[in-house]
């Protein structure tokens, strides 16, 4: 996927627009790249994430400084030292620290931030406090909703569900982590989900071909998971979780996926971003109030809805998420050509598509006498 990204920006081309004239005078709007751009990446899809970043950023003709996280510099080692780059990239490895420097550096023109919330906000502070103001595209964090209609086929909300937080142990923005289920439904699927999950075998290898579910980054966001789940249950309804689990005959650090029912719009389980595979799952009456409880959110990066459409509203009620990115019968599903992004506290800017080229260019007007042969 990260081979299609860069091929498909190498093939975009960036024109000037001839704008209409006015007043004996004609008009241009200029493209122009945006100059030396810093490039921050998480550590989860760490050769995507950079490719969504550099591939745009070269092909609009700027210079990129990639700092990826300190927990999964390899494949960006890698992407840099691999290909000639013609000085157009450099690589930065470390800690938080080297990237709070670059983000206020002078020379710096734009920053494109991947990562929690958190980091997002200190960022835009960042580029506020710069001399001179810099602009920045965030890609932030999600708590994101899955709504299973009242037609819906319950075969395929299952699998949905399940691509919504399985892929990366959950460790993904876009994550479906809120499940929002038809009275009519709840029974039959809450027992659909609950024998799926069951069957999660955790400490398989990931290099292998039989592994469906690996661990997550490192033993302290495990704990964070484990430690949230383990507080949380004593106040919302735990209906799932997997056994605990031996660590001591397998590497790395798998959370055990969890599912909790009924869930309280006021509960931190419903609000926070856990990035893990968590989900959350509540009933709803009807479509409006579906769409108010998905809504119920201060992210708002992605949505899905498992529909028949039998009334032929499902597309509606989807557009009415307040999310970037909105799935209709899939989940996760995406391509070069998509652009991906968030509003609120998700973010702003774009990336993937003509939008995500268009984040690292900057337009100029340019008027001049109709008599001029520019």
């Amino acid at each position: 996927y990260s081979a299609d990204i860069f091929e498909y920006f190498a093939n975009q081309t960036m024109t000037n627009e001839e704008l209409p004239g006015n007043y004996g005078f004609r008009a241009k709007r200029i493209v122009r790249p945006k100059g030396i751009c810093l490039l921050i990446t998480p550590w989860n899809y760490p050769l995507m994430q950079a490719a969504l970043k550099v591939a745009p950023a070269i092909a609009a003709g700027n210079t990129c400084i990639l700092k990826p996280s300190p927990l999964a510099s390899l494949t960006c080692f890698r992407l840099a030292k691999d290909v000639d780059w013609q000085n157009t990239l450099q690589l930065l490895t470390g800690h938080t620290t080297a990237a709070q420097y670059l983000v206020k550096h002078r020379d710096i023109n734009f920053v494109s931030f991947t990562g929690s919330e958190v980091g997002g906000r200190h960022v835009l502070t960042a580029c506020a406090q710069a001399q001179p103001l810099r602009q920045a595209a965030l890609e932030l964090g999600g708590k994101s909703a899955l709504i299973i209609r009242h037609d819906a086929d319950l075969d395929l909300a299952l699998e949905l569900a399940l691509q919504g937080i399985l892929p990366a142990a959950g460790q993904i923005c876009s994550a479906t982590s809120r499940i929002l289920v038809h009275a009519n439904l709840i029974s039959q699927f809450s027992q659909m989900l609950t024998t799926r999950l069951n069957q999660v075998e955790l400490g398989i290898d990931p290099l292998s071909d039989e592994c469906q579910f690996g661990p997550v980054i490192s033993k302290d966001r495990l704990n964070a998971i484990e430690s949230f789940v383990d507080q949380i249950q004593h106040t919302e309804n735990l209906l799932f979780r997997s056994p605990p689990y031996n660590f001591s005959s397998h590497k790395g650090f798998w959370a055990r996926p969890a599912l909790f029912s009924d869930v309280s719009p006021q509960s931190a389980l419903w609000s926070q971003e856990i990035f893990g595979p968590v989900l959350a799952m509540r009933t709803f009456y009807s479509d409006e109030e579906a769409i108010t409880l998905a809504n119920d959110s201060n992210y708002g990066l992605t949505g899905a809805l498992v529909s028949r459409d039998t009334d032929g509203q499902a597309t509606e009620l989807l557009s009415q998420l307040n999310a970037g990115v909105l799935w209709l019968n899939t989940n996760q599903l995406l391509w070069p050509e998509t652009p991906f992004g968030g509003m609120r506290s998700s973010g702003f800017g774009w990336e993937g598509g003509l939008a995500g080229l268009h984040e690292y260019t900057q337009y100029r007007t340019l008027i001049y006498p109709s008599s001029s042969s520019i």
